[in-house]
């Protein structure tokens, strides 16, 4: 492929991210259908289909962005206490999450039993963050790392709960790398 074409398809893949986070902020999953997404992205319902076969495939894309998007979040800051607060404010605000818990609740539930059985793929990347901020890179220090987090993701509770908690489990990360 050409440039100019992985240019035009990487621009056509945020488009259709960008409009599913929209969509999924403004009504929910049941709003996430193909002609939503075109609309919303304003290509061409064609287009869409040319880059996603059905709304499975749609929300599989949206979702590795969004942990794309996480990870990057993370990976700005060099402390835990400044990274954890940080992935806890985006997880409180990031617009498709808030309509995640104003439509789909129980979407959310299914979510946290995913990462309550900690997949491996999502072991390494907690654990390769965990590293760049030079803490504990194990894997019981990912996991609580990871455990808290989601616990904002059906209570993002405030800003204050959110940065008292990312020192508490910063201090705990720290604690665990002196052992």
């Amino acid at each position: 492929m050409s440039a100019a074409g992985s240019t035009r398809l990487a621009s056509t893949r945020s488009a259709l991210v960008g409009a599913c986070r929209t969509v999924v902020a403004l009504k929910g999953l049941k709003g996430l259908t193909m002609s939503g997404v075109a609309d919303a992205s304003g290509l061409a319902r064609a287009t869409v289909y040319n880059h996603v076969r059905d709304r499975d495939e749609l929300m599989a894309v949206m979702t590795a962005a969004l942990r794309a998007e996480v990870i990057a979040v993370a990976q700005k800051h060099t402390t835990a206490r400044d990274g954890l607060a940080a992935v806890a404010q985006w997880i409180a605000t990031d617009p498709a999450l808030n309509g995640l818990r104003e439509f789909n609740a129980h979407t959310l539930v299914d979510l946290l039993a995913t990462i309550v059985e900690f997949p491996e793929d999502i072991a390494l990347d907690v654990m390769n963050v965990l590293g760049q901020w030079g803490v504990a890179a194990d894997l019981s220090a990912a996991e609580a790392a990871l455990r808290w987090l989601s616990s904002y993701l059906l209570a993002p509770g405030t800003a204050t709960e959110r940065e008292t908690g990312a020192d508490i489990v910063a201090a705990s990360l720290s604690l665990d790398l002196a052992r």
